[in-house]
């Protein structure tokens, strides 16, 4: 158990798992590992349920690429072969199939991607291959034995024995999220612009959005044509990727994908979703928590619907949308030499080139600004009161936008997203308060007492420059109204700070550019602060009543810091300007209570 934020025990006994409800089950990672916001798992002591020892021996490296066989290249089957990166509850990092992972579960402690958009789009699609059962363990009592046991029931797994080609990365049959069709497009496609350009025409070479690309491609990280060299410095068709790479980017673009040239769609939540993931002490636990909403009649996932139009909206159920296709993709051809994997490091035949083209399309519709998303995906935050995150004209304040009805007829809200890279450090540090307060509002994330681990890129436009992932605590029920309204009293002392500043000035109209720079310089240590604060606010007793006091200490520090640098003069007059600043921020915060009552 926890104490002070350590394990004290190494783990969980079986038998105490045994005892476990659901309501225990959602969660025995209530400690502090699972509470502070924006620390790192590894900062947080680690609490894992023993399930008996980590299944699988060590992979052999070789294993991950494709053997050669009598018939040419193996189908590398992702049920068998090394993929998908786990961390296990021992420490041991390894490579595992989609079998592997599914059957020891229990002792896995989490998916162990380095990019967060990975771990989010890997957990997605082995809840759709669970799920594919069209079986609600949370529904017809199989729960308690999963508890018990560790474990899913062996019985789970037969499904994919039966339908074992639909999960072939490679071969000349069918292949998972890929379009064989796509590869003799690209071709007719490469032929034309051969002849177009023989005809002395130096238009775009792809107009349908069809043709050969790098392999690159499949990761954001990496460049392919005009794109920026930041991530990583590699040149078009000078490197490759190994399967098992492959493999995760196919499995990336179906929660991830931006839209561009006006034929490329974005993915079915939009360019820039933050999936909002309940993390468990296990792999088991994590699924468990994350179990998506009831089937729907239709709904299937791509492996096994075999389509190639997107489904109608009424169908879309969780099968669909979390094996959603907004590209269509061919695997190129493995290289006859091994090299190294540009993406991972390891030795391996790699492919470095791939059929490309524009997939399906939202079959949602969107009206407004608003965005094209599905409105039961239970990984979305909805917030009713988006935030206007650039201010119209240089100098003006940012404004609240009215309140955004969601166009899908289930509520109101849009899909919330990290704010782009190029906005000020001000936007991005309190992120975190906006997230909250959209969680507290949402009824699909309120249900839970466990911690959320939001993941998500960070666009500029349509070019994803940031990998995002933020911690948000959990807020027992009787402590919402509680937090929503010091989240609300927070939000409107941030905005009254710049007026109290200027206000402090023997020049009142004037912007004072100098200040405001140094008040934005201030932020994001602040919201460290108040991030710090509201944690320890909900887990330890009668904080919570010196909670807003303390927040009001940590303004008047940020305001003795920005007028001490900012004021010319004697210390007498720095003094003097400082007890004006700390006098309009008490009136502040006095105007504040009074309209809150």
């Amino acid at each position: 158990m926890l104490t002070d934020g350590k394990s004290t025990s190494g783990g969980l006994s079986r038998a105490m798992t045994a005892e476990m409800n659901h309501e225990d089950l959602v969660f025995a990672a209530q400690g502090d590992a699972h509470t502070l916001p924006g620390k790192p798992e590894s900062e947080c002591g680690a609490l894992y349920v023993e399930c008996g020892q980590a299944v699988g021996a060590e992979a052999d490296p070789a294993s991950r690429r494709p053997q050669a066989t009598g018939s040419g290249i193996d189908a590398f089957s992702l049920l068998d072969k090394p993929w998908i990166p786990v961390l296990y509850a021992d420490g041991r990092f390894e490579l595992v199939g989609i079998r592997t992972a599914l059957e020891g579960a229990g002792a896995v402690r989490q998916i162990a991607a380095p990019n967060p958009m990975d771990r989010v789009a890997l957990l997605r699609f082995l809840l759709a291959v669970l799920s594919w059962r069209r079986v609600d363990p949370l529904e017809n009592g199989e729960l308690d034995r999963i508890i018990t046991d560790g474990r899913f029931p062996a019985g789970w797994f037969d499904k994919l024995d039966e339908h074992r080609e639909c999960f072939n990365l490679l071969g000349d049959g069918k292949r998972l999220y890929q379009d064989r069709a796509i590869r003799s497009l690209a071709e007719k496609g490469k032929l034309a612009a051969k002849s177009r350009k023989a005809e002395g025409d130096q238009s775009a070479k792809h107009r349908d959005g069809i043709s050969f690309r790098p392999v690159g491609d499949l990761f954001q990280e990496f460049p392919t044509d005009t794109k920026i060299i930041h991530f990583r410095h590699v040149r078009d068709e000078q490197y490759g990727f190994c399967p098992a790479c492959c493999a995760v980017g196919l499995i990336r673009f179906s929660a991830f994908a931006s839209a561009y040239a006006q034929v490329i769609p974005a993915g079915i939540n939009g360019p820039t979703p933050a999936y909002a993931i309940r993390n468990g002490p296990t792999l088991l636990a994590t699924l468990l928590l994350n179990w998506p909403p009831p089937l729907v009649d239709g709904d299937a996932p791509t492996w096994d619907a075999d389509r190639k139009s997107p489904p109608a909206k009424n169908i879309v159920g969780p099968l669909a949308a979390f094996t959603w296709q907004p590209r269509r993709i061919w695997l190129g051809e493995l290289s006859e030499e091994l090299g190294i994997c540009a993406c991972c490091g390891e030795k391996a035949r790699s492919i470095s080139r791939i059929a490309f083209g524009p997939g399906w399309k939202s079959p949602f519709t969107a009206s407004g600004k608003g965005k094209r998303f599905w409105p039961d995906d239970p990984n979305l935050v909805l917030d009713a009161s988006q935030w206007r995150t650039k201010p119209k004209r240089k100098g003006s304040q940012a404004k609240p936008r009215q309140p955004i009805a969601s166009t899908q007829g289930e509520g109101d809200g849009q899909p919330i997203g990290f704010p782009s890279p190029d906005l000020p450090v001000g936007i991005h540090a309190r992120f975190w308060r906006t997230a909250l307060r959209a969680v507290l509002s949402s009824n699909s994330h309120g249900d839970r007492p466990n911690a959320l681990h939001l993941m998500g890129p960070a666009a500029n436009k349509a070019l994803y420059q940031d990998a995002a992932a933020i911690w948000l605590p959990s807020v027992a029920d009787a402590e919402k109204a509680g937090a929503s309204k010091w989240l609300e009293t927070v939000g409107r002392a941030c905005e009254s700070m710049l007026l109290v500043l200027r206000k402090a000035t023997p020049n009142p109209e004037r912007q004072h550019p100098n200040r405001k720079g140094a008040l934005e310089a201030m932020t994001a240590s602040l919201e460290a602060e108040l991030q710090t604060l509201f944690s320890r606010s909900l887990s330890s007793v009668g904080a919570a009543a010196d909670l807003k006091r303390t927040a009001e200490d940590e303004f008047a520090g940020v305001i003795s810091h920005v007028v001490g640098s900012t004021t010319s003069g004697s210390p007498f007059r720095r003094r003097q300007a400082n007890r004006q600043a700390e006098s309009l921020l008490r009136q502040a915060f006095e105007k504040i209570e009074a309209e809150e009552q």
